[in-house]
């Protein structure tokens, strides 16, 4: 007997059942497509070979670290006479700083410095020092302020006067920072006396706003270091300094600094001149004394610093007598020239200081000639943050024309604001 085969019958909720089942089915793995680059992205999952995910020192959205950023206002208003060359006043935006710094992990210290003068945005320091080195000895990498004096390490609105002094703007430039590395150690030597040296690799010092000419002088060509060289043809710093006692109130800093530019070029671009083989180095010797009263409330600094620069000074453009540019040759000058600054600066409160420094140089040009500047200035602490400076310039110079100068500086120092300075 043949059978029937039965029907199965299928109920409305059995029929319910398998179709959400297979709408959820469906749903998971859409959900899985479009959720596969979100969940790869998640903190807990890591694929194998990949990196930089834990380079952070946090998280993707927590705020536990929390560097220092902080900036500097630096407003000027002056009124300038260059002796029958122009005259006139002007208020100006100098310089604006912005800095963010921290401690990137226990044994190192990271600064980023931009500022913004003459309405261009600069990187002026980006820079790491390492201090987990056995010792007293520590690492510095980046690009930051070298090693050199007293007053290069400091940005200009952080001087005692309203620019640096004279003889270090042309000998070494407005600015002395270069990309490298720096060695430091320090010691004591006896119950109060420390000692510190340090020497440093660079790939170019020629000084940022380097004043290559003066006002009357023959064009100059530019001095190019060239970016590829020998390891022996790097930029080179170093310097050693010691501190003392001088009685119960009394400091005093002497030491010694050189930058050293073993090979550069002399260019001048509208006649495609260039010649390379060139060299300069500058020495600096330099003192200072500070004395503070019991109080901490009168003070009094007084300090010099005598450098020398010798090599390949500047390479001036001789148009022989014609108008024709092919005609031009380059002269380069080269020699030593010397020149120094001096200041005395008194402090009355802990507000209140007024000061003198006189710079002078010789003529990279012409040794038996000089140039120098007089300075004056009162210093007003508004504020721990608010500084007010006024300042007058007097400008000699045996080539060129005199010049006088009065100037308004008002600088706002807003959050904690300091660079990576050694003593």
């Amino acid at each position: 007997m043949q059978s029937t085969p039965r029907s199965i019958p299928t109920t409305p909720s059995l029929l319910s059942t398998r179709r959400l089942r297979d709408a959820a089915v469906a749903a998971l793995c859409t959900a899985g497509l479009f959720a596969a680059d979100a969940s790869a992205q998640r903190a807990d999952i890591s694929s194998p070979g990949g990196y930089g995910s834990n380079l952070g020192q946090t998280t993707r959205f927590d705020n536990e670290f929390n560097p220092a950023i902080s900036f500097v206002v630096d407003v000027i208003a002056d009124w300038v006479d260059v002796e029958d060359v122009e005259d006139g006043t002007d208020i100006q935006l100098r310089r604006i700083d912005l800095l963010i710094a921290d401690w990137i992990d226990p044994n190192a210290y990271a600064w980023v410095t931009v500022a913004y003068e003459e309405e261009e945005l600069q990187l002026d320091e980006a820079a790491i020092e390492y201090v987990g080195l056995p010792g007293r000895s520590t690492m510095r990498f980046g690009r930051f302020f070298v090693d050199f004096g007293k007053q290069m390490q400091a940005h200009v609105e952080e001087l005692r006067t309203i620019e640096r002094p004279l003889v270090l703007r042309d000998f070494l430039g407005e600015e002395l920072f270069g990309d490298g590395i720096q060695y430091d150690y320090w010691t004591p030597a006896g119950d109060t006396t420390m000692v510190r040296f340090s020497v440093g690799a660079f790939g170019d010092l020629s000084g940022a706003g380097h004043a290559h000419g003066e006002e009357g002088e023959e064009i100059e060509a530019e001095q190019l270091v060239p970016e590829r060289k020998d390891p022996g043809e790097l930029n080179f710093s170093a310097r050693a300094t010691a501190l003392t006692e001088i009685g119960s109130n009394g400091t005093l800093q002497v030491g010694g600094s050189g930058r050293f530019i073993p090979e550069f070029a002399f260019e001048y671009d509208a006649n495609d001149i260039y010649q390379d083989g060139f060299s300069n180095t500058v020495f600096g010797l330099d003192g200072t004394y500070g004395w503070q009263d019991d109080e901490g409330v009168k003070s009094f600094t007084t300090g010099f610093e005598f450098l020398w620069n010798t090599g390949d000074l500047e390479g001036e453009i001789d148009d022989m007598g014609t108008a024709d540019p092919l005609d031009d040759t380059l002269e380069v000058i080269d020699g030593t020239r010397t020149g120094y600054y001096a200041f005395v600066d008194y402090g009355w409160t802990q507000f209140d200081s007024a000061g003198v420094q006189y710079s002078a140089r010789e003529a990279a040009h012409d040794g038996d000639l000089s140039r120098s500047e007089l300075d004056l200035y009162y210093t007003r602490h508004l504020s721990e943050f608010l500084r007010l400076r006024v300042g007058v310039t007097f400008g000699t110079d045996d080539d060129g024309p005199d010049s006088t100068r009065a100037a308004v500086q008002l600088t706002s120092f807003v959050g904690p604001h300091g660079h990576g300075l050694n003593w």
